[in-house]
């Protein structure tokens, strides 16, 4: 399978997600990548990966190209042809989420490493994170 792995800033793959894309690769799969490159990739994921893909995000909700950014991830998955969309960050899954609707033949996977509203969290997260992950 051809799978994209996106996340809003390259920290978060160099971080977490070298031994998940590891096991892929070695599994047989294709992986490439897409986010805003933060610090660079390390070097055993440029690696790992085919190709990657520097993306305008922005940590904040607020400050996002959004109709930029579904356009480029719709083009990149479409033209990829990659059959699962593996998504990590609460901003690039919104995005990723959006730009494959109606796209045929491709899974979207989000995976949540904690969500940023919590119980007593600041009414601030509350009211921007929760609707969009509720939507």
């Amino acid at each position: 399978m051809k799978i994209l792995y996106v996340t809003t800033i390259s920290n978060t793959l160099n971080a977490f997600l070298i031994p998940h894309i590891e096991q892929l690769v070695e599994d047989g799969h294709t992986v490439d990548v897409a986010c805003k490159l933060e610090r660079p990739f390390e070097d055993n994921l440029l690696n790992l990966v085919g190709a990657t893909y520097e993306l305008p995000f922005s940590r904040s909700p607020l400050r996002n190209p959004y109709k930029q950014l579904i356009g480029q991830l719709r083009d990149i998955i479409k033209n990829g042809g990659y059959d699962i969309v593996h998504t990590h960050t609460p901003i690039a899954s919104a995005i990723v989420r959006l730009a494959c609707r109606n796209l045929p033949n491709v899974r979207v996977f989000y995976t949540a490493h904690g969500f940023h509203f919590l119980k007593g969290g600041p009414l601030f997260n509350w009211l921007t994170y929760y609707p969009i992950e509720k939507f």
